[in-house]
């Protein structure tokens, strides 16, 4: 097919494919609003559930991801298709949405390239609180 041809059949596929009826959401996780005693301020998590989560009493491994639900979106295609190839275990996928990137993504210390010398970042800095929340209000028995 080439030519006009083409182009019409195009465009009736794509009118066809818009017209179609839109089928139910796709559900990847839950989203929960917590309240952080490390931030004072209250934060959003996302968690996402394996097939089989809720089949019996197996326990599951745990995938905490920065980044909140869009990385859970990205990441639990992934999963669900390295565990059903025997590749890892089922996991549960837990976003952690960051309310401020620069400040909770940036280490508090970081030692200059060449001289080693320690440099505090002028903005940012909040690394170890982001680790701190998920270590001790996220994980399950953290300290």
């Amino acid at each position: 097919m080439r030519g006009p041809a083409w182009a019409v059949a195009a465009g009736v596929a794509l009118l066809a494919a818009a017209r179609a009826p839109a089928g139910p959401p796709a559900v990847i996780g839950e989203t929960l609003t917590v309240a952080s005693k490390v931030y004072g301020e209250t934060r959003t998590v996302v968690v996402s559930l394996p097939p089989d989560y809720g089949a019996g009493k197996t326990r599951f491994p745990v995938l905490y991801l920065e980044g909140g639900g869009a990385n859970v979106v990205r990441i639990r295609g992934t999963v669900d298709f390295l565990a059903r190839q025997g590749l890892i275990p089922q996991l549960i996928v837990v976003g952690v949405e960051d309310a401020d990137p620069p400040r909770d993504l940036t280490p508090a210390k970081a030692a200059r390239a060449g001289t080693g010398e320690t440099v505090e970042p002028s903005t940012g800095g909040g690394a170890d609180e982001f680790l701190a929340f998920v270590a001790t209000e996220r994980i399950p028995g953290g300290d």
